[in-house]
């Protein structure tokens, strides 16, 4: 008996000294402030690269700043932005559209001004859509950015199209889904202390996956 509590508590002892080492430690003051200038640096390239070269170049760098979550939002509404300008065969231009209306989507409910008009005027022209896009419009128009900075109306042309499409339940739906919306932020991105790598002796040793196993190259 006394063997197998011996047995035990070492386990239990191996146990907790592994969860330990596993534990990444936090970050520190210094080491946010260096991610966040690095995000930033990330972000100001996005936006040369486009000015400079063009969407198709700037395209990628956009797609990482667009996924690092809370602060960053904006960079949804401008991947979206280039993607609908990208040339290619009609497959990939299928493709793009649906990661443009994906990424102005989770734009617009973040309380992008600008993600929430464009996402109304694609809409608009999506046959089977009006009433998402006066749900989006009515948003846009009650957007505190928009009265504040004064961004642009929304056609009144297309609001009265959209109008002239809907009947009254459906304008209904649109109003209360105005009356009722509620942004949804998304989460920021949080790396690891220890992204899979290991410090050692000034070199970066990389981490074997769970498996053990590294994979082929």
């Amino acid at each position: 008996m006394s063997r197998i509590l011996i047995l035990a508590a070492a386990t239990a002892s191996l146990v907790a000294a592994c969860a330990s080492k596993s534990a990444p430690p936090p970050a520190s003051p210094s080491a946010l402030v260096a991610r966040a200038a690095d995000n930033d640096a990330l972000f100001r390239y996005a936006n040369e690269t486009r000015s400079e070269q063009g969407c198709a170049a700037a395209t990628p760098a956009f797609r990482v700043v667009a996924n690092l979550g809370y602060g960053y939002e904006i960079a949804l509404h401008q991947l979206a932005e280039c993607l609908l300008e990208l040339e290619g065969t009609a497959a990939e231009r299928t493709l793009y559209r649906e990661e443009a209306m994906s990424a102005l989507s989770r734009a617009a409910y973040a309380n992008v001004s600008r993600a929430q008009a464009r996402l109304a005027q694609e809409l608009a022209a999506t046959p089977g859509a009006e009433k998402d896009a006066l749900g989006w419009a009515l948003v846009y128009a009650d957007h505190g950015d928009r009265k504040a900075f004064g961004l642009p109306e929304l056609s009144s042309v297309m609001l009265a199209d959209l109008r002239v499409v809907l009947d009254d339940e459906a304008e209904a739906a649109a109003a209360e889904f105005a009356r009722n919306f509620t942004p949804i932020r998304q989460a920021a991105f949080e790396p690891p202390s220890v992204a899979g790598a290991r410090s050692s002796g000034g070199q970066t040793v990389r981490r074997a996956p769970p498996s053990g196993r590294r994979p082929r190259r």
